[in-house]
């Protein structure tokens, strides 16, 4: 794993809602994705050659012991997940990627909806910079 991105805020500011539009953004560039979704859910996606990992539960310690499972189910290279702003899911986030020796990114999600959209773009940005991806083919000429 070479990258854990944790977006954190108290319960009910919208980290779920962002995490759902990175899905949305990874899954239109991905060679391949699996996504298991409801209210909260979890996403695996194969970016050329990279393994990347989305998962938007995180409000409690138990939430985040299952995202790291799922993430290590698939040997991710780029885990990206849902915590709150201190306490036992900042601790588990903490004591799994000091054991592994990854770079742990922390975005404090702010509290205004009309973001979301920023944010995900920040984190999808944050993967993007991972690979190398030609995005000419989504340029559109407007002349």
């Amino acid at each position: 794993m070479k990258k854990v991105i944790a977006l954190y805020a108290s319960a009910d500011k919208g980290k779920t809602k962002t995490l759902n539009k990175l899905i949305d953004l990874l899954s239109l560039i991905s060679d391949y994705y699996e996504i298991c979704r409801s209210d909260e859910g979890w996403a695996y996606f194969e970016i050329r050659g990279l393994k990347v990992v989305v998962c938007t539960p995180g409000d409690s310690k138990v939430e985040v012991k299952e995202n790291i499972k799922f993430s290590q189910k698939y040997e991710c290279d780029i885990f990206v997940t849902a915590t709150r702003t201190k306490g036992e899911t900042t601790r588990e986030m903490e004591r799994f990627t000091n054991k592994k020796d990854v770079n742990l990114v922390w975005i404090k999600k702010d509290t205004d909806e009309q973001i979301n959209n920023l944010f995900a773009a920040n984190i999808f940005n944050l993967i993007v910079k991972e690979i190398d991806y030609d995005f000419s083919s989504y340029v559109f000429d407007t002349k």
